[in-house]
Formats: C-alpha cells, structure tokens, sequence
C-alpha cells in the first residue's frame, strides 16, 4: 500500500503546504514530493519491490511524472519481452509503458493499481484504475483547484470544509457497506470507478473520465469457459491459474505473510 496526492492550483501564487502526516499511514518507508508550473505531486511509499531509493517516487525525468499506488507482477518478464530491457522494479516499467504511450498494455497485465501521470509538454494528467478497483482514487475539480489523492479524507483535509457531506453517500455505505456511482461521504469529492481512466488538461481546465473499460463487466463468464468442456480440464486450468497467482504475488523483496480465514472462500 502506498499513496498519492496531486494538487493543481488554478493560481500558481497559491500552492499548499501539503503535511507529511497526511498519508504516512499508507508509505512510511519514504515521502518525496515534486512540482511542477502549478501542480504539485506527492507520494508516500511503502517498499515492496526493489527496497532501493531508485524506485522512490514520484519518478520524473524531463518529459513526465509518475505517482504509482499498486503492482504489476511477471515486471521482469514483461520489460524484457516489452523493451528488451532488465527492470528492478514495476515502477519503472509502468513508467516505460506510459511515457511510450502504451497505456492500453494494462488491459492484459496481471496487477493492480492507480496511477498519476502529468506529461509536461503537454500539460495533462492522466490517471486510472485496475479494472477491479483494488487501488483506490478520489478526485475534486472546482474553478481555481483540482486535487487527486489515495483517499478522500487527505482531500477533505486540503479543502478545509466543514460539515460539508454527502448524505447519498453516507446512506449508500450504512445499507451497502459500499458507495455507488463515484459518490463518497463528501460533497464535491467523488470516487474514480473501477476500469476508468482519466484526462484533466491543465491549459483549459478540461476534466474527462473515460469508461470504456465498462464493457469488461458485460462479458459473460460461459464466454470464457465455452470451449473447456470437459471437467478434468477445467478444474486443471484453475488449478494452474490458482498456482501461478500465488507465485506472483511472492515475488518481492520483504517476508510474505498470508493469512485465511476457515470459510471455504477464503481457504
């Protein structure tokens, strides 16, 4: 778990202390912070791949700037078979994937994520989420501010409201233990849904959520399992499915702990 906050003022003059507190919860291992023009990215990381000061973020080179909350597994064989190149870290490889303009990559990826990417000579912000929605992202778009960050509250907090709440959003969470629909527990913060991605143009204060990952949700699942008929090959296949993703998720470079609970959907 690490986090991310982006702050965009519509006022160069008027940039924000951004507390170090803030998210440290989410990354003690290191905070670092960069700015650029009128934006200001932050990033708290909890290291779990490549424990190096290398892979600390936000990363900038001359072009883009990247804030990263997830992984990508198999990063090394997808840099090699990808850019022909060894990586230490899936930091750098998103950063690669991104900064060559190959975002729809992710699709096909196994991971999770959020991500913030400023293109500096553009002037834009992109940012997504995985398709299940592991990662989270909470945005707010007025005339003169727009702030992206990990959780709504280091929002709240940079806005200084008080009392100002969703009372939708609220109930949706006290009857479904969930919110619906981007709506949070404030007013005028709203949640990037699952499989979205975003487009905010700094120049003109254009914000755009695109979700054409939706129609991931429509597949049916008879579609992916029509032409394994036979049971014993079935049950193969989720037997290799269930071994490879445990594989995956061991490869980092701090212990690995897993613990279940004894519900049959769990263990």
């Amino acid at each position: 778990m690490c986090g991310f906050l982006c702050f965009v003022s519509g006022n160069p003059d008027h940039l924000p202390l951004i507390p170090e507190s803030l998210l440290i919860h989410r990354g003690p291992d290191n905070v670092s912070q960069v700015s650029y023009r009128n934006t200001i990215i932050k990033h708290w990381r909890l290291s779990i791949v490549d424990l190096s000061s290398s892979s600390d973020q936000p990363l900038e080179d001359n072009d883009f700037i990247l804030a990263y909350n997830g992984e990508l597994y198999h990063y090394e064989e997808l840099g090699r078979s990808l850019f022909r190149k060894t990586y230490s870290s899936d930091t750098k490889l998103l950063f690669d994937i991104l900064s060559k303009g190959n975002k729809r990559l992710l699709k096909g990826i196994s991971g999770f994520y959020s991500y913030l990417f400023l293109d500096k000579m553009a002037n834009i912000i992109r940012g997504s989420r995985d398709v299940w929605g592991q990662k989270p992202m909470f945005f707010h778009i007025s005339e003169n501010k727009a702030i992206f960050a990990s959780e709504d509250t280091a929002i709240q907090h940079l806005l200084g409201h008080s009392g100002n709440v969703d009372s939708n959003g609220i109930l949706n969470y006290l009857l479904f233990k969930d919110r619906f629909m981007g709506k949070t527990c404030f007013a005028n913060i709203h949640e990037l849904a699952p499989g979205s991605e975003f487009k905010f143009n700094i120049a003109n204060w254009n914000f755009e959520v695109d979700k054409d990952w939706q129609s991931f949700y429509e597949e049916k699942f008879e579609d992916h399992v029509s032409n394994n008929q036979h049971k014993e090959a079935s049950t193969t296949k989720l037997i290799d499915s269930i071994n490879s993703s445990i594989d995956a998720r061991f490869n980092c470079d701090v212990p690995v702990q897993i613990c279940l609970s004894g519900g049959i959907d769990s263990s």
